[in-house]
């Protein structure tokens, strides 16, 4: 157990394809990442609804690309 919850690994592209095409209705993002909400704030990214996730993620997109990434490493270390 995990934070006192049941985990589940889906090992393999089989196992793992009906996870990533099923809806919010089947498989509910804010359910099972709502351990993230102190992380982020509440009404934040897996708190906040599908539409406001949707937004939000797209905004964050650029900021987790490959070579952004790399960027960060420097500031990181400096840190």
């Amino acid at each position: 157990q995990f934070f006192h919850k049941r985990l589940t690994f889906l090992i393999g592209p089989e196992a793992q394809e009906p996870f990533f095409k099923a809806s919010d209705e089947v498989l509910s993002q804010n359910e099972v990442y709502g351990f993230m909400k102190p992380v982020f704030g509440p009404g934040i990214v897996y708190d906040a609804t599908k539409k406001n996730r949707q937004v939000q993620f797209q905004s964050m997109a650029n900021g987790l690309r490959t070579a952004r990434l790399k960027g960060y490493t420097a500031k990181i270390e400096k840190e």
